[in-house]
């Protein structure tokens, strides 16, 4: 098991730092029971592995005993559920393998046009995100096309259901994805934070545009002297 590469990928998965810590120990605890979690990857993509993890509520009503070599204390079905999800989250880790610095391939500026059309003509970004199965609405990351804001991880997701695409991506994957394909994103609520710190510094301000007041005086009037000083060397 790679850990240190597992965990980087993780916290690219937009999980908060005890969810990686779970599904990191969950891993382990497999790997140590059951035999190395890349190599099982390799034998069959982990098919034979979940398969001994299988456990029904049909098993837990009758009582079967537990099938794997792990000792589990207390509930036995929701346990297993819990390794059979780290198995999965390991088994979409080894898949991106193929995609080492983090990028998605498979996507061209085309087909964000074609999902930024669809969230447009879908009337909202709550509308557009309830087409796609088992997406929250958007918090962080934000696409900025002509003016308007569009959920990145919801275009992409789009897009990769368009092209069928069947990998894990977050936030963070989706936003490097767009911004190799040259699209801008934003993290919204940083900007948001560092636009509330810019006023505070500069009351009264209106526009950029101005040519008085806080701003003018701190950030523009040196400027434009410099400007106006290397056009005149020039």
């Amino acid at each position: 098991m790679r850990d240190a590469e597992y965990r980087a990928w993780l916290e690219t998965q937009e999980l908060v730092s005890s969810s990686v810590s779970t599904k990191m120990s969950d891993a382990r605890r497999v790997s140590q029971a059951h035999g190395d979690l890349d190599q099982h990857f390799v034998n069959d993509q982990m098919a034979s592995l979940l398969a001994k993890f299988a456990y029904s509520k049909a098993d837990e009503e009758q009582g079967r005993a537990n099938p794997t070599e792990l000792p589990i204390e207390g509930n036995l079905y929701n346990n297993l559920s819990g390794y059979r999800s780290a198995i999965n989250t390991y088994r979409r880790f080894c898949e991106a393998g193929d995609n080492p610095q983090g990028r998605l391939s498979g996507l061209d500026r085309q087909i964000i046009l074609n999902a930024i059309a669809a969230c447009d003509k879908a009337g909202s970004v709550a509308a557009f995100v309830a087409t796609l199965e088992d997406r929250g609405q958007p918090s962080k990351y934000w696409l900025l096309h002509e003016g308007n804001r569009y959920p990145s991880k919801a275009i992409v997701h789009w897009a990769m259901r368009e092209r069928s695409i069947d990998a894990s991506a977050g936030g963070s994957l989706c936003k490097a994805t767009l911004e190799e394909l040259g699209f801008v994103v934003i993290d919204w609520p940083e900007l948001q934070r560092a636009r509330e710190n810019f006023l505070r510094q500069m009351p009264g301000f209106t526009s950029f545009r101005d040519a008085d007041g806080s701003y003018w005086d701190v950030e523009r009037r040196y400027k434009n002297q410099l400007v106006e000083d290397a056009r005149t060397i020039a």
